[in-house]
């Protein structure tokens, strides 16, 4: 999703006819005859091969804009790249990311000093299982997985933020899928732990920032549960300690939330 503010548009094109144009634009607006799809910038172009730029301003949020020449047809197109880069500050990421390790070292600290750790290890080790299993999230891979289910679960959480900027509370239609259309998926797919990760969006978080958290979350939860869950059913806390570790680190687990991204069944 590009963020309300100013752009630099980078476009590489090659074999350009003459008289061709460039054309910036989106299908999530409507014009002022409600017809979908607005321009955002036109430009002329030099015949050939050429790399230009050009600056462009938006002043909402969209999930996403098309660069197109006029000579472009269904079955060809000249621009070979296009790359965006943002001019201003998006999101505060690296400053919650800080924020995340002095909070979490004061606790620490806060913890050695005033607290018996021979009562509380439970906790730290049901953690440090969630944390390892978590140890993915701690590099950019969840690029290399957008064509799974992931993809889908991230237009429902931009569009659960773009309904709450609205004022839209709680969000019933997605404004963001099928093209911009809208789509009615929260009556299918219900979205109510989606609304931590759109919230802390609002916040000016990114969403990868804050799924990332959520779904570490999700594992020293799955971790902490389990633990719980079997050491009173078995009454036995090795049976809980064994029962915690294989689920959380369960293959089928560990495949849902890292290759499929299926969010739900995490």
């Amino acid at each position: 999703m590009l963020h309300e503010g100013n752009y630099v548009i980078t476009i590489r094109y090659s074999e350009l006819p003459e008289g061709s144009d460039l054309i910036i634009y989106t299908k999530n607006w409507a014009d002022q005859y409600n017809q979908v799809g607005v321009e955002i910038a036109r430009m002329p172009l030099q015949a050939g091969n050429a790399e230009v730029e050009t600056e462009i301003h938006i002043d909402r949020d969209t999930n996403r804009i098309y660069v197109v020449t006029t000579a472009d047809t269904e079955d060809q197109s000249y621009i070979d790249q296009v790359s965006a880069s943002a001019m201003q500050l998006l999101d505060y990421d690296n400053y919650y990311i800080a924020l995340i390790y002095i909070t979490t070292a004061m606790i620490i600290l806060i913890l050695g000093l005033y607290v018996d750790y021979k009562k509380y290890y439970r906790f730290a080790l049901l953690i440090v299982i969630g944390m390892i299993a978590s140890f993915p999230f701690f590099s950019d891979f969840l690029i290399v997985i957008q064509d799974f289910d992931l993809k889908f679960h991230f237009a429902r959480v931009n569009g659960i933020y773009a309904g709450i900027c609205a004022g839209e509370f709680p969000v019933r239609i997605n404004s963001v899928q099928t093209e911009g259309l809208g789509n009615i998926s929260a009556t299918m797919y219900p979205a109510l732990f989606l609304y931590p990760i759109a919230m802390l969006h609002v916040l000016r978080m990114s969403t990868v920032l804050a799924y990332k958290m959520v779904m570490t979350t999700a594992n020293i939860g799955a971790a902490a549960f389990t633990f719980y869950g079997v050491k009173s059913m078995c009454r036995s806390e090795k049976m809980g300690w064994a029962a915690s570790i294989f689920y959380t680190f369960s293959l089928y687990r560990l495949n849902d939330m890292y290759m499929r991204g299926a969010i739900g069944e995490v």
